[in-house]
Parts: structure tokens; C-alpha cells; sequence
């Protein structure tokens, strides 16, 4: 069914866009549509849902969708933009609980700061009320400055929260979107007091990406450190 906001694209279109069979111009209008339509995102996971429910079983695309769903989404191909900065650093995750590891990229003329203090969870997660360990990474280059805290919550899971100031100030109203493996997780909308929170990530390599101020970070969480060889 088509949608009336924002020229969504339909639904075989977003069932195509999950299948990875669009074209690549295609596929990034949608990717870059599903920055700022909640409808559309919300769609999107329920589709994956039902895909993941169906692995494995015989179910396919037919041609004759696939080829409509291929010339269903119009528009200019995406230009990818220049990345003010980006980095990327390594943890592990435990049971027991998250420790830093390394950082791989930092651009140059950027600080990043670790500290991985003892704090309340019930600051993030009101149910809880014991303290649980932490790691807080800031990152400043220029004007502006993403702080990201990694709170071990239960196992081998961490709550991230992220924050965003530009020349002092909490950017608010301003989308975040957290990818795993190159594919499109979850997107938030900062506070007033410029933070998302993502939940119950566990092992994997992810992305955290602020499209409007062109900011990529990406970490890996390891089930234990690597070993040197």
C-alpha cells in the first residue's frame, strides 16, 4: 500500500530493500529516505522480522515483484558526503562485564578520551538500581563533540548512549542512526539534552552515524580480547 508522507516508497519496494536485490542508487534513496521516516523504518523491521521468521523455508520473490520493485523508487542517485570525522575502537564483552581494548582510526586533529568509572544503571535503566560497569568515550574534533557511554546492563549485553554537542551546546532534534554490520539497526531522535539510548546490544561491529552532521564511529565488541600472536 502506498503511502502519502514524505513520497514513502511502497511496500514491495521496502520488501525489495531488505531483500538487497534493488539497484545501488536505489537502495541509497531508500537508506537515505529511512533517515528521517519513522513509518518507513517501522516497516522495515517488521518486514525483516518476518523474513527472519521464514529462513530457511522455500520462500522467494516472484520475478514479476522483483522487477516491479526494481523501477518503483524514482528519484536522483545518492551522492555519498564527506565524513568529518571518523573513528573506530575495539571492546570486550563478557558476562562479567566491558573492558576498552584499543583504538584503530582516529582523525587527525581529533582528542578521544576513555574513563570507565563506576555509576548507578538506574541513571539509564530506571528498573535497576545496582551499580554495573561502564566505559565513557568522548570524542572532540572542531566544534564538535560525541560523547559514548557503553553500560554493561545483563551478560553479554550494553546499553549505548549517545550525546551530541556542537560549540558547547546539546544539538537537539537531531537523528542518530546505529547500523550492525552495514545493515540499518535502529535511528533515534536526540533529547532536548541532545542523547539517544540504544538497548541490549551484544557482540557484533557496529556504526553509529549522524547523518545531518556528517559523523560515522563505528567499535566492535569481542566476546574477549584477541589474543596476540
Amino acid at each position: 500500500m502506498k503511502k502519502e508522507n514524505y513520497n514513502c516508497p511502497d511496500t514491495e519496494t521496502l520488501l525489495a530493500f531488505s531483500e538487497g536485490i534493488l539497484e545501488s542508487d536505489i537502495m541509497g534513496s531508500v537508506n537515505e529516505h529511512l533517515m528521517d521516516c519513522d513509518l518507513c523504518l517501522r516497516e522495515i523491521f517488521i518486514i525483516k522480522r518476518t523474513l527472519k521468521a521464514t529462513e530457511g523455508k522455500s520462500f522467494t520473490l516472484p520475478e514479476e515483484l522483483k522487477e516491479k520493485a526494481l523501477i518503483a523508487a524514482t528519484g536522483e542517485s545518492v551522492v555519498e558526503k564527506s565524513v568529518k570525522y571518523l573513528s573506530e575502537f575495539v571492546l570486550s564483552l563478557t558476562d562479567r562485564g566491558i573492558s576498552y581494548i584499543s583504538n584503530l582510526i582516529l582523525p587527525e586533529g581529533a582528542t578521544f578520551n576513555v574513563t570507565s568509572p563506576s555509576i548507578p544503571a538506574s541513571e539509564f535503566r530506571s528498573s535497576v538500581e545496582e551499580e554495573s560497569e561502564s566505559i565513557i568515550i568522548e570524542e572532540s574534533l572542531k566544534d564538535i563533540k560525541l560523547k559514548i557511554i557503553l553500560l554493561h546492563t545483563r551478560g553479554p549485553f550494553v546499553t549505548v548512549r549517545v550525546s551530541l554537542m556542537k560549540n558547547g551546546n546539546f544539538i537537539d532534534d537531531k537523528r542518530i542512526t546505529l547500523y550492525q554490520d552495514e545493515a540499518l539497526l535502529s535511528s533515534k531522535i536526540t533529547s532536548k539534552e541532545g542523547s539517544v539510548e540504544f538497548s541490549d546490544l551484544s557482540y557484533g561491529y557496529y556504526s553509529i552515524r549522524v547523518p545531518s552532521e556528517d559523523i560515522e564511529l563505528r567499535f566492535r565488541l569481542y566476546p574477549e580480547e584477541p589474543k596476540e600472536t
